[in-house]
């Protein structure tokens, strides 16, 4: 901050006509191009990024000053070397960083020919270009109210916004709207001349911050673990049953479950381990019950705490950075890069979570299973 600022006061003010948006997009050569392609509707964050790719290089692009204020390295999973990303192995984020990669690679290859092919004259552009591009759209961009949207249409573009995007992560409350045509951040805090301008991403946990922005909080209030669960093979003589029953609740054979830093059970893994080792006489009178999350049995549900031991257990063992080389790393962060560092930070945290959730579950199979 060049002054003092207090808290709540307008500390920035970006007009939509400087923004680089889905609707600048489509109005752009990129646009063009891509109007009628049935891959890019459905992924606006690439078009964003593909629209920032092409004004990066246009040296007469409206958008030149901010584009050339952005940084050309970030600190995201999906741009570590390899020895950086094997250390992420065995947590739930390092599935979600191989996805997006593979994503990514995919993308780049599919959208690379279809400007190779266009009859409009662009440059190519490399992998590494790309990537660049989609880096700066996962880490920056935000949703604002298109030009068209209404109380009964409600329809928002994305978005890349000067100024209010150069500010890092403060943990507290969203200050930043969209009112009249504009965006405007307010104060969350106080802010001496001098200090740094924080404000608040939203409520996401460390594991989206740190695959799509590179960086995670200590002592994240809104933090979570997302695991994904799948403990009823094809080969179970009751797969298509239990199938069934799942779908009743609404949950798949292999589902993802939210865990909070509390480590508080969440209901529907509860129910999913109940399904999972249900027996066939369990299965029969559990589908007379009209209340289908309810419990089934005492006999399913000490089979249910002991699968969900093993599920926590497994994800435990899993991780290829043991807690003590964890522990190490931290104690001596200087050793090490900062992307490592993060991953140790990541890692412990997660384990911090599953060790809640596996606590309660200890309480919960004593007072279940008696």
């Amino acid at each position: 901050a060049k002054k003092d600022i207090a808290k709540n006061e307008l500390f920035v003010s970006v007009p939509r006509r400087v923004m680089l948006t889905t609707e600048s997009a489509k109005a752009s050569v990129v646009g063009q191009i891509l109007r009628n392609d049935p891959a890019c509707s459905r992924m606006p964050n690439v078009l964003l990024a593909l629209h920032l790719l092409y004004e990066r290089l246009n040296p007469n692009s409206f958008w030149k000053p901010y584009i050339d204020s952005l940084p050309r390295k970030f600190p995201l999973p999906m741009m570590f070397r390899a020895r950086e990303l094997e250390a992420l192995s065995g947590s739930p984020s390092f599935v979600r960083t191989i996805k997006l990669i593979k994503s990514q690679i995919k993308n780049y290859l599919y959208f690379h020919k279809i400007f190779r092919m266009s009859s409009v004259s662009l440059p190519p552009f490399l992998f590494k270009d790309y990537q660049w591009a989609m880096a700066v759209a996962m880490s920056r961009q935000n949703k604002i109210p298109s030009k068209d949207w209404t109380e009964a249409y409600a329809q928002f573009d994305l978005a890349l916004i000067p100024a209010m995007d150069m500010c890092n992560y403060g943990d507290g409350e969203v200050t930043t709207f969209f009112k009249e045509e504009r965006s405007e951040s307010f104060a969350m805090n106080a802010v001496k001349s001098g200090e740094q301008i924080m404000i608040y991403y939203g409520d996401r946990d460390n594991s989206s911050l740190f695959v799509h922005m590179g960086f995670v909080v200590e002592n994240h209030s809104n933090d979570s673990i997302l695991i994904e669960v799948s403990r009823i093979p094809k080969e179970d003589p009751l797969f298509k049953l239990k199938k069934l029953l799942l779908g009743k609740i609404g949950i798949g054979s292999i589902q993802e479950f939210s865990i909070g830093q509390s480590g508080q059970l969440p209901t529907d893994l509860i129910q999913y381990c109940r399904i999972a080792v249900i027996t066939k006489q369990d299965a029969v009178e559990y589908m007379r019950k009209k209340e289908i999350m309810s419990r089934v049995s005492t006999s399913n549900e000490a089979a249910t705490c002991l699968l969900m031991k093993q599920i926590f257990d497994d994800l435990q063992t899993g991780y290829k950075l043991t807690p003590e080389v964890v522990d190490s790393m931290l104690a001596n962060v200087s050793k090490y890069s900062e992307n490592e560092v993060s991953i140790a930070r990541l890692l412990r945290m997660e384990r911090n979570i599953l060790n809640a959730a596996s606590e309660i579950l200890n309480k919960y199979t004593k007072l279940s299973v008696r």
